[in-house]
Order: structure tokens, then sequence, then C-alpha cells
């Protein structure tokens, strides 16, 4: 649970705002979400390249709004060892997810090899695929070791399986 305060001046004022802060690495952000609705999205703050984060206080850490600083947020949370958590998972995601997005792509060079050449006996190389940089395992469902499994499942696909076991 946190509270979305808006700095006004030198005082911070409540802007209404309370729910559950999340990271969505689908784009790079911190979602403030309505507790009874989580599809509900009640803030977002994209976490850019240069993203920085201010403590406040042990309940309390700050970021800007804009590019130019002239809005400034802070969540601030129940407890520290909660407000501990949810902002190492940020540092721990900036470094991982903005760095290397950031990283400038390398050009391949450009092959000479034609149309013929592919059709009459050049061998092609094989192509190196690299795995996700940013995917986390969830949930699990499928065969393991002990036959099939369902691991770390949100409720209502819990709700789902028990009932097509019923049938």
């Amino acid at each position: 649970m946190a509270k979305l305060l808006i700095k006004n001046q030198n005082e911070w004022e409540f802007t209404g705002l309370v729910g559950l802060a999340t990271l969505s690495p689908d784009h790079n952000s911190i979602r403030l979400v309505d507790i009874n609705d989580p599809s509900k999205i009640l803030f977002e703050k994209e976490l850019f390249l240069n993203f920085e984060i201010i403590k406040e206080s042990d309940i309390a850490y700050s970021f800007r709004g804009d590019s130019e600083g002239s809005i400034i947020y802070a969540l601030s949370f129940d407890s520290p060892i909660l407000v501990s958590k949810f902002f190492s998972e940020i540092y721990n995601f900036k470094s991982i997810n903005l760095n290397a997005s950031s990283a400038p792509l390398s050009r391949q060079p450009k092959s000479n090899s034609g149309f013929f050449d592919f059709l009459f006996g050049k061998p092609q190389e094989d192509i190196e695929i690299s795995s996700p940089k940013t995917f986390v395992h969830k949930s699990h469902v499928g065969w393991g070791s002990q036959g099939f499994e369902c691991r770390d499942l949100p409720l209502e696909w819990k709700r789902l399986f028990v009932k097509c076991e019923d049938e």
C-alpha cells in the first residue's frame, strides 16, 4: 500500500490516490493500481534512463514527474520494510532493464552474397539468437519432475483449474 504525494512549493500534499505500488516490466514504469481492481491504473511514471529516486524519510521516496523537475512526486508507504523492498526492486529493475535497453545496437556487416550464391553453394552461417534479458518466470503450468504441475498461479487461474478438475 502506498499513497501518492505531490510537492507544492516546500510542502508535500496528498493527491488522494492510494493503491498498490507495482513495477511494470512491459512499460518500464512505476504504477499505482487500484486495490479492488488491479487492472485500473491510478498513476504511472516511466523509469527513464537517468531516473533518480531520493529518500525523503524512512517511509517515502520522491522522484521527478517531468523532465524539467518542476513536478515532484513521492510514494509514502506504511512501513520502512515495504519501502526498502520496493525501492531495492526499482534499483535492480533499472540496472537490468534500462541499462540493457540503452546499449547501442551493433550493425551487422553487409553481406556480399546474392541470390545465386544462396542457391548454388555458399554455406549459410548459423544465426546466434540471444535469450531474453528481462524475462522473469513468475508461474508454471506444465510437466515437471513430479508430473503435471501448477505453481504460483493467480487466484483466478487456480479456481479455473479446480473447476476443470471437477468436470
